[in-house]
């Protein structure tokens, strides 16, 4: 689990499925090239039994800089960088992290980073539709 502790820069270039995953979310056109172009670093530090995360997005007028602190297994009241409300529960399944989302409107998804050396590989789903990403350990 502590394989995830620094700092990952999400690589653009390995995208996957992007549009596909938008449409099934029904994300707004207007939002999906703000989310298409974004440049996002995120910050993972242990404190105690906690992970703390901190998500920058230093390209977006949308997005602002958030710390989540982070109770592997417990389920938690969260505002997105975009300032969405939703509920989430992440944990520790013995080889990667699977999250769990709930937004106030009942739209559900599951995100899974799974590390491999200084790679992650984030993969979210929502209505059966996958999208995935590459992001770097910085």
């Amino acid at each position: 689990m502590d394989a995830i502790l620094g700092t990952w820069k999400a690589d653009k270039s390995t995208f996957e499925n992007a549009k596909a995953f938008l449409d099934a979310a029904s994300v707004p056109e207007e939002h999906r090239k703000d989310l298409s172009e974004r440049e996002m670093e995120i910050t993972y530090s242990k404190e105690g039994e906690q992970l703390k995360c901190v998500v920058k997005v230093t390209n977006s007028p949308v997005a602002k800089e958030k710390t989540y602190t982070i109770d592997i297994g417990q389920e938690k009241d969260i505002e997105s960088v975009e300032g969405i409300k939703m509920k989430a529960k992440v944990d520790w399944d013995g080889s990667k992290f699977v999250e769990n989302y709930t937004t106030a409107e009942g739209a559900e998804f599951a995100t899974t980073r799974e590390i491999t050396g200084d790679t992650m590989k984030v993969t979210s789903t929502t209505k059966g539709v996958t999208m995935s990403q590459i992001w770097r350990k910085s």
